[in-house]
């Protein structure tokens, strides 16, 4: 196994994320709007990984992120510093996920 981690630290790596976005009450999020601009930020996301729940007159969106290429991706940190000063999101949180 230690002979594969420094082959493992040359090849292109993929980073995915799993984003969770709470909406304001009677906010009507955009699917394409995510995707577009996931898209921007260098994430694809994962279509069939949407779940969408609704309580409280608030929707709440569940969807994977893959970076293709982490390196042209948007960190974490700084797409949370973005997801803060978006209106209409209410909540967010922003998961790595170890493959």
């Amino acid at each position: 196994m230690s002979l594969m981690h420094p082959l493992e630290s040359r090849l292109p790596g993929r980073m995915t994320l799993d984003l969770s976005l709470t909406f304001q009450p009677r906010e009507a999020p955009d699917l394409n709007l995510v995707i577009e601009l996931a898209r921007s930020r260098g994430y694809r996301v994962l279509n069939d990984t949407l779940t969408i729940t609704y309580a409280d007159h608030q929707a709440v969106w569940r969807v994977s992120l893959v970076a293709p290429d982490k390196a042209r991706a948007l960190s974490p940190a700084a797409l949370a510093a973005e997801m803060a000063a978006t209106e209409g999101v209410s909540r967010f949180s922003i998961v790595p996920v170890r493959s």
